[in-house]
């Protein structure tokens, strides 16, 4: 297991050239979650020839990046427009380092002017804002069955009428690669791994526990923030149900309740924001968890396990 490490650079620039780049020494780091902002990633690649980073650094230019081990798989971890690139050099050897954005112009410049009604389906809804931005949409089974709470007659960006569409009835959305992605707390597809030692699980999950501030008779306008953002997050009872653990004794007593759980493994694709997913460990126990957000990073210039971190909702 997590034998070989390897990766694939492919930068389709605004003429049509193809590129492909594997064999330099390169650094890549992202963050993909499940808020309405595109995601985003920073990738240098070190030792091209002028010639190369010319063709590379024009706006427009795509940019997809695989990697993994050789006995695991390749998968997809990125792909994104380059929206900026400089050149960089700590040391002896210059590097071209990129900002890539997920769905940036779709998010930024979108406009939907349609009418929705009352009870209208939201999954409906949903695929004509996506027509409009001109991205696919995948919709989970609980999103799919929601109705909209209040008619909806708008001419605005596409984002603000997601927004109108998706907030009164719990419901959320977020733009993964070029498809929007609409939840209702539950995944969008079951099963799509299974984390334990055996599969790639590095050491132990550990709990993410809110502990909510005491409160004043008199708070502050800090304090009311303060308070409004503990209101907004969404948390679950501690124990959890038909918990085989006792608790209630000893060192391992949690104050607060459960907010998400975090773990990591090594470098991973194909898993995707809003999958449902098994974590399991000796020592942990086993969970079901909604996926939430995925921190992909690697370096060919060091000698470090390529790890992916990731953190998960109790559905």
């Amino acid at each position: 297991m997590a034998y070989g490490r390897q990766y694939e650079i492919t930068v389709i620039t605004p003429t049509g050239e193809t590129i492909h780049i594997d064999g330099v020494d390169v650094d890549f780091s992202c963050i993909r979650d499940n808020e309405k902002e595109p995601n985003d990633a920073t990738l240098t690649i070190w030792g091209l020839t002028p010639e190369t980073q010319n063709s590379i650094a024009v706006a427009g230019s795509m940019i997809s990046i695989a990697a993994g081990y050789a006995d695991e798989g390749t998968n997809t971890l990125f792909q994104g427009e380059l929206i900026s690139a400089i050149n960089i050099k700590p040391d002896t050897t210059y590097g071209l380092q990129m900002r890539i954005y997920e769905a940036l112009i779709p998010y930024r410049s979108s406009v939907t002017s349609r009418t929705f009604r009352k009870g209208q389906s939201l999954k409906e809804a949903a695929l004509l804002v996506a027509s409009d931005m001109g991205v696919g949409c995948k919709i989970s089974p609980a999103a799919a069955m929601l109705t909209l709470a209040k008619p909806v007659s708008a001419a605005a960006l596409s984002r603000d009428v997601l927004t109108s569409l998706c907030k009164p009835v719990n419901a959320r959305w977020s733009l993964q690669y070029q498809s929007l992605v609409i939840t209702a707390g539950d995944g969008i597809a079951d099963g799509a791994a299974i984390f334990t030692p055996e599969t790639g699980l590095l050491g132990v999950p550990f709990l993410k526990v809110h502990s909510p501030r005491r409160k004043k008779i008199n708070p502050d306008a800090k304090e009311m923030v303060q308070a409004l953002h503990e209101q907004s997050i969404k948390t679950y009872d501690w124990p959890p149900k038909n918990s085989q653990v006792d608790y209630s004794k000893g060192a391992r007593r949690q104050m607060g309740v459960i907010e998400s759980i975090a773990w990591e493994s090594v470098l991973m694709g194909g898993v995707e924001i809003g999958d449902r997913v098994v974590v399991s460990s000796p020592s942990f126990g086993e969970w079901q968890l909604i996926v939430t957000k995925i921190q992909q990073q690697f370096s060919t210039r060091d000698r470090q396990t390529w790890r992916t971190g990731w953190e998960g909702v109790i559905p």
